[in-house]
Order: C-alpha cells, then sequence, then structure tokens
C-alpha cells in the first residue's frame, strides 16, 4: 500500500513543514522499495517532472525546493499499481474541459462499447502523392548534397 499522499496538498503552502518533510521521506522509501532501484528514479519534482533519473540526494532537495507535480497522484514510475492509492479521489478537483477530452478520444479512437475504447488502424489515412516541382528539386539537392565535390574528394 501506497503511503499516505495528504503531504502532496502542502506543495503550494508549506514545503518547509515537518509534515511535507516525512511525506517526502516516505515517498522516496516507498519509491525505492517498489522499483527495486538502488541508485536513482525518477525526480517527481515539478522541474524533472519524471523525465530525469536523480539519486534519493538529489530527488529529496528538488522535492523540497522544486516540490512535487500537483497532478502526480498516482506513483506510476515509482511502482504504484492500480488499487493501490489511498489519495481520495474527492480531494483531487475535477478537471475542467473533461467532456471535451472525452470528445476528441472519441474522434481518435472507434467507440467499441460505452467506456472501452479500440483503436482504428485505419485512422489516419495516409494518402501518399508525387511531390510538387519544389520539392523534387529540394529532394535533388538533398540527395546531391552527399556527394562527393569533386572525384576523390572525401567532403560532400
Amino acid at each position: 500500500m501506497a503511503p499516505d499522499k495528504h503531504w502532496m496538498k502542502l506543495v503550494d503552502t508549506d514545503r518547509l513543514s515537518d509534515t511535507y518533510n516525512v511525506g517526502v521521506e516516505q515517498f522516496l522509501d516507498y519509491a525505492f522499495n517498489k522499483t527495486g532501484q538502488r541508485s536513482k528514479i525518477h525526480c517527481p519534482c515539478s522541474k524533472c517532472m519524471n523525465t530525469y533519473s536523480k539519486t534519493r540526494e538529489e530527488d529529496c532537495s528538488h522535492l523540497k525546493v522544486h516540490g512535487i507535480l500537483k497532478n502526480y497522484t498516482f506513483w506510476y514510475y515509482h511502482g504504484e499499481r492500480r488499487g493501490e492509492s489511498n489519495f481520495d479521489s474527492e480531494d483531487v478537483d475535477e478537471v475542467e474541459g473533461d467532456d471535451e477530452v472525452h470528445e476528441m478520444l472519441q474522434d481518435l479512437f472507434l467507440v467499441v462499447g460505452e467506456n472501452n475504447f479500440a483503436f482504428d488502424l485505419s485512422y489516419p489515412k495516409v494518402h501518399e502523392e508525387e511531390p510538387n516541382d519544389e520539392a523534387k528539386r529540394f529532394y535533388r539537392l538533398l540527395s546531391d548534397s552527399d556527394l562527393p565535390v569533386y572525384p576523390c574528394c572525401k567532403t560532400s
């Protein structure tokens, strides 16, 4: 079971509190334990955004200085699995435009059931056409750039 996540709500108001700092330490214990990593894990701070891997000390520093990502309530990159979260779903603000996102997904995917989607492999339709004269000239120049300047020259 994932540790308590209520410390994450303090990211904007009280990152210097003991509650926030204990939450960071519990998160790091959980993440390193669940992922099985010994040296580095994804850094969930608002600067790194789970893109860069950092050591425990770097992660701790980043989480205290930059704060944890506000919407990172399901710790996917840190070993949490479905059904494990104890973050109150009613505490998370409803995302505005949810219907718009649903409509965009319906445009992108074929609707199979009420809440199930299947990918439409025919979308988008790709129509290959002959390049226009300007494009043909560009492709010819591009291929000519690989040719040597003169015979036996190593520079193209």
